[in-house]
């Protein structure tokens, strides 16, 4: 099968996720609706109200089809029960910052920030009222994709999971659980996801990495699991490095809240997740069987989505806590409470 070669186009603007200008006057924001006033200081507030173009129904390839992505590349991966897997590169996301889609009944936007190296899945189903379609507004909260459903002209900070700004300010996205890892790793393991190749523009941007971070003191990327995130009491945030998973896939058992959870990860095959788990349940690493990670004292065996791909409770999927992987610079500057994990 002849191989599809991806060609990004190279236009990048002054404005965009991973601007660090601070180009946005009092004016600007005061001028920007003011039937609701921003919840948070308008003094983090940067960049300005020009959107990025809108990515809806994107189109895909099979990973084994695909080739000009480096190893290295970053890539998110979601699958739900069906057992099929998508696949997002962040070098084609940057376009647009934020991609809308529905699979296996279930409306999602996938956001990535390339200044922060955030990347987040939210249902886009918040009530009987109203399905959000998100793109990127131009605005940075703290250096952070600041995202905006334009028929509620609602916006929604990206690191705090929360609305900002409009009718739904203070209130919180549901997240979905998204698997962090290399191209290398999708292609070796994954041949037939699908993956996002849409790189099209039709207005506008393209994102590039900031490069007035370089005084900052930890630029490394890390997975955070937060606690508290929809309570008024202090959120805390519980930090795992990539290089603590350096042996093999390990599992390592915690709470968050009132859940019990496991937090899984690889340094050799570049990803952390975390799911919900029974505490009735002992959980083990499976090694040399990627994409399978874990069995349980029932036997079930579950795959890095957290799907039960074999044993008694075959099918089923567990849930996540609100957990991503990005720059400790970021974690360190939206949330005052860190536990660094061994």
């Amino acid at each position: 099968m002849k191989k599809l070669i991806i060609i990004t186009l190279s236009l990048f603007l002054v404005i965009s996720c991973s601007t660090t200008s601070n180009e946005t006057t009092l004016v600007d924001l005061e001028n920007n609706d003011a039937t609701f006033d921003w919840v948070v200081p308008t003094s983090e507030i940067t960049g300005s109200n020009s959107p990025f173009p809108l990515a809806l129904n994107p189109s895909y390839t099979l990973a084994k089809d695909v080739e000009f992505i480096s190893d290295p590349s970053k890539v998110a991966l979601i699958s739900f029960k069906n057992g099929e897997v998508w696949a997002y590169p962040y070098r084609y996301i940057s376009t647009y910052e934020i991609i809308n889609d529905d699979k296996n009944g279930i409306a999602f936007s996938l956001t990535y920030c390339p200044i922060t190296k955030s990347s987040l899945l939210f249902k886009r189903d918040f009530n009987a009222e109203d399905s959000f379609i998100l793109r990127s507004s131009g605005y940075l909260y703290k250096e952070n994709l600041v995202a905006i459903d334009q028929k509620t002209n609602t916006y929604w900070s990206q690191f705090l999971l929360k609305s900002i700004k409009g009718k739904y300010q203070n209130q919180t996205l549901e997240t979905i659980n998204l698997v962090e890892t290399t191209w290398l790793t999708v292609r070796n393991n994954f041949p037939n996801a699908y993956v996002f190749t849409n790189t099209s523009v039709q207005s506008g941007k393209n994102s590039q990495t900031s490069s007035s971070k370089t005084a900052i003191e930890s630029n490394e990327v890390v997975y955070g699991v937060l606690e508290n995130v929809t309570k008024s009491e202090l959120q805390t945030i519980h930090i795992y490095q990539y290089q603590s998973f350096a042996s093999g896939i390990v599992v390592k058992k915690s709470k968050n809240n009132a859940d019990d959870i496991v937090v899984i990860g690889s340094n050799n095959l570049q990803f952390i997740t975390s799911y919900k788990i029974s505490n009735n349940r002992t959980y083990t690493a499976l090694q040399n069987s990627f994409p399978n990670i874990m069995v349980d004292s029932d036997n079930n065996i579950y795959d890095v989505f957290g799907i039960i791909v074999s044993g008694p409770n075959e099918g089923e999927q567990l849930n996540s806590p609100n957990a991503f992987a990005a720059s400790f610079w970021a974690w360190e500057s939206f949330y005052p409470s860190i536990i660094e994990e061994n």
